[in-house]
């Protein structure tokens, strides 16, 4: 069964630079922060993405810290995650992973 782990993950609002995401559970903040940043007053926003692509198993401490924020968040139950972590290695072990971990970088003038 195919699973995002980082759709599974939530973030805090930005409220720190005026940044306010829809919500503290904004599933995907990286893709809307360019419009909150413009909603904030912004100026000359600019947004890059970089990407890093895994398919050794080099990123799986970054996935086992995703999943334990997931449990000491309630996002997933333990056993759920458990279930995820050995379907991912499995597919270490088998040569079938792939993991993409796009950073969004969105800077701009207050």
């Amino acid at each position: 069964m195919p699973f995002d782990i980082i759709n599974l993950l939530r973030t805090d609002a930005l409220g720190d630079c005026g940044v306010q995401l829809s919500g503290p559970t904004e599933p995907d903040p990286g893709r809307v922060l360019y419009s909150a940043m413009k909603r904030a007053g912004f100026s000359d926003v600019s947004v890059k993405i970089r990407a890093g692509v895994d398919t050794q198993g080099r990123m799986l401490p970054v996935l086992e810290n995703m999943a334990s924020y997931a449990k000491a968040g309630g996002a997933l139950e333990g056993r759920r995650l458990d279930i995820i972590m050995d379907e991912i290695g499995r597919s270490i072990a088998e040569g079938t992973f792939m993991m993409a971990l796009p950073q969004f970088l969105v800077t701009g003038r207050a």
